[in-house]
């Protein structure tokens, strides 16, 4: 990249108003500075790699988180694929290697818990020496939300828990999920990709389209998956190995 960026680093799941409040701040800088704002995400989430049974439930996938980000004026969204290489970048080669060499980085904003680099070594500390001898400023934000942070972990605790006018409140839009649907009797199933962060069961007032323009109003009911199995399973268990239930 030749051009000089200005970047924010993180998954932004969600675009809650803790990463709108650190997108605005990098637009600022950036513009003052003639500089492109842009943001490092990564997909899939990073525990998904480190430690998939504590992988969480996503807000959004990489294709909305893009589409969000272009909404709030970032102009470069580099997303790296974290996988097990990825994982053992030293914090040099991450900040080093992506940051200043790749993506010609002369300021990085971070928040106050920002780590990075194998085992988490790289803290930011460890950004604002290795910027000040690579050539980019380290901005370190406080965490928004005082006592209690904005953060997309809140976020998924209230989507389960069925509270989504309040999330709704939180992100300033509907929580939006993608998937296919196909027509069953006089109306659609959706089939939602594994890993993306439901309501809890029942019956939800929502708007469904092809995209937001042309979205109408619908209820819609979220089934309960795991009872579900569980009358399956009782199904095969009861009618023989002829029923197979994957």
């Amino acid at each position: 990249m030749s051009e000089p960026t200005a970047l924010a680093v993180g998954v932004f799941d969600g675009m809650h108003s803790g990463h709108r409040a650190v997108l605005g701040v990098l637009c600022r800088r950036a513009g003052e500075q003639g500089l492109i704002p842009g943001v490092v995400t990564f997909d899939p989430h990073p525990l998904a790699v480190v430690a998939p049974d504590r992988a969480p439930a996503m807000l959004t996938d990489v294709e909305q988180r893009i589409e969000l980000l272009g909404g709030l004026g970032i102009e470069l969204v580099a997303v790296v694929a974290f996988d097990a290489a990825t994982r053992n970048w030293s914090a040099a080669e991450f900040a080093v290697g992506l940051l200043a060499d790749t993506l010609a980085a002369r300021v990085v904003l971070a928040g106050e818990d920002f780590r990075f680099g194998r085992d988490r070594s790289g803290d930011v500390a460890v950004l604002r020496l290795l910027g000040e001898s690579h050539g980019f400023e380290t901005v370190v934000l406080p965490l928004v939300g005082g006592g209690r942070p904005a953060s997309s972990r809140a976020l998924r605790a209230m989507i389960a828990a069925g509270e989504v006018g309040a999330v709704a409140a939180e992100l300033e839009r509907p929580h939006e999920v993608r998937g296919t649907a196909r027509r069953h009797g006089a109306g659609l199933v959706a089939q939602i990709p594994p890993g993306m962060a439901l309501p809890a069961p029942g019956t939800y007032a929502a708007l469904v389209g092809r995209d937001a323009g042309e979205a109408l109003p619908a209820a819609v009911d979220v089934a309960d998956i795991a009872a579900r199995r569980q009358a399956n399973k009782h199904v095969t268990e009861r009618d023989g190995p002829q029923h197979v239930t994957k």
